[in-house]
């Protein structure tokens, strides 16, 4: 399966797939052994008000193998950019990318517990599940390969994010996990100081702290993306 050079733009409905609605631009499913490339497709703009509201993923796909997704820009989803999941075991290509404003609707949590997120004025509440976000979500089976290189990371201005992280795995070869860690940060463009720590999480692995600067009379540590004094 090919989907390449197409423009998704305000996406606001959405089917029902499987029994539910997804609030996805690009959904793909069910064929465990196939091969789907997703190339040069613009995604700005995905969000659910109504049936699942806080949802909103540029590209969702599951129970597919050999996965490529490269030179695509997603932007502006109320939750995640890319989400993998379920009978992800083959090779997984994720290149050259541009992944921003990923949790736009900046949701947050109150004092009880639920979480919300304020449009025109008034305030929604989230539905379960759909708090947060991130430029990419992947829940892969150990067997599987992940190559993530080329791509730039611009989040938005949250300065508490209800997920930290830009990038989470899951069920990774924990024998490759340092390396995969490794070309997340040297592989790809992340925004000037920040910290890999709170940006990549690989199973139950954070990524290398951002360096602080030699102790000195006036030298302050750094802490995380804002830079700010401990």
């Amino acid at each position: 399966m090919n989907i390449t050079n197409n423009t998704f733009e305000d996406i606001t409905t959405f089917r029902k797939v499987e029994g539910v609605i997804a609030a996805d631009a690009i959904y793909v499913y069910g064929s465990n052994t196939g091969t789907v490339t997703i190339k040069g497709n613009t995604i700005n703009g995905v969000r659910d008000d109504i049936n699942h509201p806080g949802d909103g993923i540029g590209i969702t796909i599951h129970d597919y193998d050999n996965i490529t997704i490269d030179d695509n820009t997603i932007s502006d989803t109320y939750h995640n950019c890319v989400n993998l999941y379920r009978g992800i075991a083959g090779e997984v290509k994720i290149t050259n990318n541009t992944f921003s404003n990923w949790d736009s609707n900046q949701d947050y949590q109150k004092e009880d517990g639920k979480y919300y997120y304020k449009k025109n004025g008034e305030e929604t509440e989230v539905s379960a599940g759909c708090e947060g976000g991130r430029a990419l979500r992947l829940a892969l089976d150990s067997t599987a390969t992940l190559t993530v290189t080329g791509n730039t990371f611009e989040p938005n201005n949250n300065t508490e994010p209800i997920d930290p992280d830009y990038v989470k795995i899951t069920g990774y070869d924990e024998s490759k996990v340092d390396t995969l860690i490794a070309s997340l940060v040297n592989s790809n463009t992340w925004p000037d100081g920040v910290d890999y720590s709170k940006a990549i999480l690989v199973n139950t692995t954070e990524g290398p702290s951002i360096e602080e600067p030699d102790e000195g009379e006036n030298s302050e540590p750094v802490n995380g993306d804002s830079g700010t004094p401990e």
